[in-house]
C-alpha cells in the first residue's frame, strides 16, 4: 500500500511538474522570450486583403532624428543572460522529456522528478534575470526621452512649428510610448513568472498530499495556496494594466509586434537584425500617428518673424 501511495505521489508530482514546463513561456498565446525571429509576423504586419491576398505594408522607416543615449546595461551583458535563458529553457525540455519517459513506463524515476523541479526553479531565475537587465536598458532610455520630448513640447507650444521640430517631436514621442509599454509589458511579465512558480509550487504540494497530514503540512499547503491566489490576482491586474496602456497611450493598432514590445526592443538592442526591421516598421507606423496629431509644419521664416527667441533656440537645439 504503501509503495502504491508513493508511485501515485511521484506520478502526480511528474503531471504537476509537466504542466507547468508547457505554459511557463507563453502569455496570451505568445512565446515573448524564444527566439523571435521564428515567429511569422508577415501577415500580422501586412496585413490581409478581401481574397486573402497579402497587401504590403505602406509604412517605411522613419528618419532617424533622435539619437539614443548609451544604456550602463551592456548589450553584451544583456546577449549572456538571454544565452542564459535560452540554455535554461533547453536543459527544462530535457528534463522534461526524459521525465515524460519515465511517466509512460510507468517508472519512478525520483531523480528525474529533482532534475525537473530544479531545471523549471532555474528557468524561473533565468527568465528574471533577463527581463531585469532588458528593463535596466529602457530605465535608461526613458529620462532622455522624456527630457528631449519635453524641450520639444514647450517650442511647439511656444509657436516654433518648423518642419524640423514637429518632425524630431513626432519621433522622440513614438519612442518614448514604445519604451513606456516595453516596460509595462516587462512589469506584467515578472508578475506571470511568479504566478507561475507559486502555481507550480502549490500544485506539486497538494498533489503529494499525505491522506494523514500533520498540522505544518496544512499549514504549508493553505501557504502556498494564499500565496499562489495573490500572485494570480496580481499578473491579472498587471496584464490588464499593460493591455490599458496601449490604448491610453495611442499606440498603432494591427501590429503584432506592439503587444511584445518589450520583446522585440531587447532583442533589436541584443543584435539581433529582423527584430530591428520590425522595431523600425512599428516605429514609421508610430511616427505617422503622431505626425498627425501634431499642428502642420510651417515655413521657418514665419517662426522667425513670428517668434524670434524662440526660433533661434530651437534651431539651437534641433541642430
Amino acid at each position: 500500500m504503501a509503495t502504491r501511495s508513493r508511485a501515485r505521489h511521484f506520478h502526480a508530482t511528474a503531471k504537476a511538474l509537466n504542466a507547468a514546463a508547457s505554459t511557463r513561456n507563453e502569455v496570451d498565446g505568445m512565446l515573448l522570450t524564444a527566439q523571435v525571429s521564428d515567429v511569422d509576423i508577415q501577415s500580422i504586419i501586412a496585413g490581409v486583403g478581401a481574397e486573402g491576398a497579402i497587401i504590403e505594408a505602406p509604412f517605411e522607416a522613419a528618419p532617424a532624428q533622435f539619437q539614443l543615449p548609451a544604456s550602463e546595461m551592456p548589450a553584451e551583458d544583456l546577449v549572456a543572460l538571454h544565452e542564459e535563458l535560452r540554455w535554461a529553457e533547453s536543459k527544462l525540455m530535457q528534463a522534461s522529456e526524459r521525465l515524460a519517459e519515465a511517466q509512460e513506463a510507468r517508472r519512478k524515476d525520483l531523480v528525474a522528478l529533482a532534475i525537473m523541479r530544479r531545471e523549471l526553479l532555474g528557468s524561473f531565475a533565468a527568465e528574471r534575470a533577463w527581463l531585469r537587465g532588458s528593463m535596466r536598458y529602457f530605465g535608461d532610455m526613458q529620462p532622455a526621452l522624456v527630457s528631449r520630448e519635453q524641450e520639444l513640447s514647450h517650442l511647439v507650444e511656444s509657436g516654433v512649428r518648423t518642419e524640423q521640430v514637429i518632425h524630431e517631436l513626432a519621433a522622440v514621442r513614438a519612442e518614448r510610448k514604445l519604451f513606456d509599454i516595453a516596460v509595462a509589458q516587462s512589469h506584467a511579465q515578472l508578475a506571470r513568472i511568479d504566478e507561475n512558480e507559486s502555481s507550480s509550487e502549490y500544485q506539486v504540494a497538494s498533489e503529494s498530499y499525505e491522506r494523514e497530514p500533520d498540522g505544518a503540512s496544512m499549514r504549508e499547503l493553505a501557504r502556498l495556496r494564499a500565496l499562489s491566489t495573490r500572485q494570480r490576482r496580481e499578473a491579472v491586474r498587471m496584464r490588464g494594466e499593460a493591455s490599458g496602456m496601449l490604448e491610453e497611450l495611442g499606440l498603432v493598432g494591427g501590429m503584432g509586434e506592439i503587444t511584445a514590445a518589450n520583446a522585440f526592443l531587447a532583442a533589436e538592442y541584443e543584435g539581433d537584425e529582423r527584430s530591428a526591421e520590425r522595431m523600425d516598421r512599428v516605429r514609421a507606423a508610430q511616427f505617422d500617428l503622431e505626425l498627425g496629431r501634431l499642428p502642420e509644419p510651417q515655413a521657418a521664416f514665419k517662426s522667425a518673424l513670428k517668434h524670434p527667441v524662440h526660433f533661434m533656440r530651437a534651431r539651437r537645439t534641433t541642430r
